[in-house]
């Protein structure tokens, strides 16, 4: 419900109308302005209800592609962690492995490139 009704509303012609909606407005203007002036009203209110789903639609996309790009930043964190522990492993080991070391920099530059 929106917040501005119900409202009581004087009208130029001394009545106090009570309005519960949009459309109870666009009713005094059919009735006092005319029919031309209320569809114009009408129009607008459909073009901007229209122009409002659509933003809702763009907001919904951008949202979908941002939570992509969390899961993609995600997975790419998670695969440099498993390389840099097992360089650290490598490090670790009594003897040093340079050939094991050296794929999982290859593989660390892979996956930084894939992501750039």
């Amino acid at each position: 419900m929106n917040d501005l009704f119900p409202v009581q509303v004087l009208l130029p012609s001394g009545e106090i109308r009570t309005f519960l909606c949009v459309e109870d407005i666009i009713e005094v203007v059919d009735e006092t302005g005319g029919c031309e002036t209320a569809a114009l009203i009408r129009k607008q209110l459909a073009d901007q209800a229209e122009e409002m789903e659509e933003l809702e639609d763009e907001i919904k996309d951008y949202q979908k592609d941002w939570e992509q790009e969390q899961e993609d930043r995600t997975t790419l964190l998670n695969d440099l962690m498993e390389e840099a522990e097992a360089i650290q492993n490598a490090l670790d080991a009594p003897r040093l492995n340079r050939k094991a070391i050296q794929e999982h920099i290859t593989e660390i530059m892979n996956l930084i490139r894939q992501n750039t």
